[in-house]
């Protein structure tokens, strides 16, 4: 098992463009999410850089409407 900041990290779940999914635990709530690791060279033009920051910011957008779902019910 592999430590990444406070989440075990176990098997991958994807793989994409830029890298791995895996399933991260938190070491101690027991929350699961869904941890990205980009390979460090896979950024280095532009396009691609962009590409990572859309994402990001479409997962802040989806991150912040479940969390307002799951608050209303």
């Amino acid at each position: 098992m592999v430590a990444f900041g406070p989440y075990v990290l176990l098997q991958t779940l994807g793989e994409g463009e830029f890298g791995k999914v895996k399933l991260g635990v938190h070491t101690e709530y027991g929350v699961e999410v869904a941890i990205k690791l980009i390979r460090r060279g896979s950024l280095e033009d532009e396009v691609r850089a962009s590409k990572v920051e859309r994402e990001i910011d479409v997962l802040k957008v989806c991150h912040y409407l479940d969390f307002k779902l799951t608050s209303s019910l």
